[in-house]
């Protein structure tokens, strides 16, 4: 059967996996390193045949035109997802949302299908919402973990001057090194919680909370509320998504 090459072109990370017939295959998942030219041309022979590429393209143009023409090369056709632009269960609140955003709210909902909150933790965290009958609520996007502690350090760059040393985020630090480093982490859970606050108070129901991305894992012992951790919701909709077409 044919394989979809399914690749998620983020601010800083460069993902990919195989789907076929829109089922996700966890096994071939992987992300960019040196040579990620020759790592696609391997991944299209090892998976032949390979009938299209499909991109979730964020931002980064100059890398997604040279992506998408060395794949033409291969002879591989190409599939540039937009927010809204195929049918799936959820359809996004508003145009121009971005369609990571989309994308990663598919899985949770065909899980669940009751009220979701989807946290991605990567160079932003942005969380979504969606209600009990799959409609996308909106949300919120703030700078992520690596984000805010750059900006608080170029701002007062006296913070960075010691080594961190161990530091647990739900407890008080000991040095200032450890502070900044544990309060990057409080304050991504504190926006989580929050937003599980509100979303509670807004749609009168249990709510199932998602995280994905980079800084997920580091969540799991932060966030005071029982959440599900999947590190490819992204590429789950892409999958969804190159069934419909």
């Amino acid at each position: 059967m044919p394989t979809d090459l399914l690749i998620d072109i983020g601010h800083s990370r460069i993902k990919w996996a195989c789907a076929v017939d829109g089922r996700l295959v966890i096994e071939t998942a992987g992300q960019a390193g040196v040579g990620l030219f020759e790592q696609l041309e391997q991944i299209v022979r090892r998976h032949a045949p390979v009938r299209r590429a499909v991109l979730c393209a964020q931002s980064r143009r100059a890398t997604v035109e040279a992506i998408t023409a060395r794949l033409a090369q291969c002879q591989v056709d190409i599939d540039i997802i937009a927010s809204g632009d195929r049918l799936l269960p959820v359809t996004p609140a508003y145009p121009g949302l971005g369609c990571d955003r989309w994308l990663a709210l598919q899985w949770p909902w065909q899980q669940s299908r009751g009220a979701l909150l989807v946290a991605d933790c990567g160079s932003a965290l942005t969380i979504d919402l969606v209600d009990t009958s799959g409609r996308h609520l909106g949300g919120w996007i703030m700078a992520g973990l690596h984000a805010a502690r750059d900006g608080l350090l170029a701002r007062a760059p006296g913070l960075a001057g010691e080594p961190c040393g161990e530091f647990m985020a739900g407890r008080p630090a000991r040095t200032t090194a450890a502070a900044v480093a544990a309060g990057g982490w409080l304050q991504l859970a504190g926006a989580i919680e929050f937003a599980c606050d509100r979303a509670g108070g807004l749609l009168d129901d249990h709510i199932d909370v998602w995280i994905t991305g980079g800084d997920a894992p580091g969540l799991a012992g932060v966030l005071r509320q029982p959440a599900h951790h999947d590190p490819y919701l992204v590429l789950r909709g892409l999958a969804m998504a190159a069934k419909t077409t």
